[in-house]
């Protein structure tokens, strides 16, 4: 019987493990991706896609359609970083979010861009430091426990940093962005759906709690 438990053990581990390396994976594809939020600007002609830390526009051919049946994703990108972007535009004082050049704005550092980079640095520290310490349960059950508190501390800054983005991302300033003849709505892009990488850990809550139940029910009783 004690064999059917360690190879239920080490499975459930394998289980946690496996699920832990293509979260962490998805997250970091999301926070390098600039394609957080994709706006079509029509009137200017060209995609712009805002991310965490980096803003990229390429030219779209939507206007053209002599030059539809070329698509859009092949051509460049042209990349800044939010932190020093104001080294090349002074318009950031200046500017009106709502104006028809409010558009700069969106390539600076707010709030909530810099908390859910914190949040979703301290998770990716808290996966390493689980994934070493599931490592490890597989030879000392009595670390079961402690991978399942930080698999349960891994979920709770993933899911705070999912809200941050997810509400901040939908309000109606950051939402929406005014041209000269429209006004245009940001959508959702690759990148936020890559974000959803956080919820490859609720998975593993009750997997590691299965472990730390298992080895907690094998604790010998000791009779006086």
């Amino acid at each position: 019987m004690s064999d059917a438990n360690d190879i239920g053990r080490k499975g459930s581990l394998f289980l946690s493990l496996l699920f832990s390396f293509v979260a962490a994976g998805l997250s970091i594809a999301a926070i390098l991706t600039p394609s957080w939020q994709i706006v079509n600007l029509r009137e200017y002609g060209s995609i712009h896609e805002h991310g965490l830390w980096l803003d990229c526009t390429r030219h779209s051919r939507d206007g053209n359609h002599i030059l539809q049946r070329y698509a859009t994703v092949t051509e460049p990108l042209h990349c800044v970083y939010k932190f020093d972007y104001d080294k090349y535009s002074g318009t950031f004082e200046l500017e009106d979010d709502n104006s028809p050049v409010g558009e700069v704005n969106r390539h600076k550092f707010y709030g909530w861009h810099t908390s859910t980079m914190i949040l979703l640095g301290f998770a990716l520290l808290t996966t390493g430091l689980s994934t070493f310490i599931g490592a490890c349960a597989c030879c000392h059950s009595s670390l079961s426990l402690f991978f399942t508190i930080i698999t349960l501390l891994t979920t709770l800054l993933s899911a705070i940093a999912e809200g941050i983005f997810f509400f901040y991302s939908h309000r109606a300033d950051n939402r929406f962005i005014k041209g000269i003849v429209g006004t245009y709505e940001q959508r959702v892009g690759t990148a936020s759906i890559e974000f959803d990488a956080p919820l490859m850990y609720p998975p593993q809550t009750p997997i590691s709690g299965f472990r730390a139940a298992s080895y907690l029910d094998e604790k010998p009783v000791i009779a006086e």
